[in-house]
């Protein structure tokens, strides 16, 4: 592992929904890894009146990587992954307490959503 992207082929059955890990300034790598799932459904957390989401989410992290940044952009399906209005949705973080919007952006022409991994801990982009 070193400064640069990395794409994990991940999916559901025959749905490919790849995410580009890509690490920026890192001062360092000790056995560095970087690993992700994509998991079926709308992330458990989300807010009991979203009605706007991807039906599939993503759980990234990674070890081993002394400061920098690490990136998640992950690819969905449309429109078999979205539910209500694709226009509506917002890429966020949970961090196992709590939604952050930091470092989120989304793509509805390339069908992307991207996420600042905060201190390279696992998280989830809904």
């Amino acid at each position: 592992m070193a400064n640069g992207t990395v794409t994990l082929p991940l999916g559901i059955g025959s749905n490919y929904t790849p995410v580009d890990l890509a690490v920026a300034g890192a001062g360092g790598f000790s056995s560095a890894s970087v690993s992700g799932k994509a998991i079926n459904g709308g992330h458990p957390k989300k807010h009991p009146r979203s009605t706007d989401f991807i039906n599939e989410y993503w759980t990234v992290g990674s070890t081993g990587i002394t400061g920098g940044t690490l990136t998640g952009t992950g690819t969905y399906n449309d429109p078999t992954d979205v539910t209500g209005t694709e226009a509506s949705l917002r890429a966020m973080t949970w961090n196992g307490t709590s939604w952050s919007l930091t470092g989120g952006g989304q793509n509805n022409a390339s069908n992307t959503v991207t996420a600042t991994i905060p201190a390279h801990r696992v998280i989830c982009m809904p």
